[in-house]
């Protein structure tokens, strides 16, 4: 393995451990932000909304609501939806693993994340072809 992804892993590995440290915790949040940045992007750019903005979309929903457009409603309301059961299904999952003391219990909800928005993507491209 190259130093270069050695290194890679062993950052991984630190900002995703039980140890909570300043660093690891702004390492975490900077990696998720940099993320969150990306999907709202490439939400916009699929559906032309943002999409990882709570406060957005429920501004969204409502105005929407009132002019009556209710494709954009649902697809609105579908996003807040999602929104809530990720969360929900976060925190059951992250309390499974501190129930079990997993040392992985970050490294778990992080890799199901990636392979949700990879499922997402694979969908998006048949859906906007």
């Amino acid at each position: 393995m190259s130093t270069l992804r050695h290194r890679a892993f062993t950052h991984l590995r630190h900002i995703a451990s039980p140890e909570r440290t300043r660093e690891n915790n702004t390492s975490l949040a900077a990696g998720l932000a940099f993320t969150a940045g990306i999907l709202n992007s490439v939400g916009f750019l699929a559906v032309a909304m943002y999409s990882s903005h709570m406060t957005g979309l429920t501004a969204t929903l409502a105005d929407q609501l009132v002019l009556g457009e209710f494709t954009i409603v649902f697809l609105t309301a579908m996003g807040i939806f999602s929104f809530m059961t990720g969360a929900a299904m976060c925190s059951i999952i992250f309390n499974w693993g501190r129930r079990r003391n997993l040392p992985s219990r970050f490294a778990i909800i992080l890799v199901i994340e990636a392979l949700a928005m990879l499922l997402v993507g694979l969908m998006a491209e048949k859906i906007t072809d």
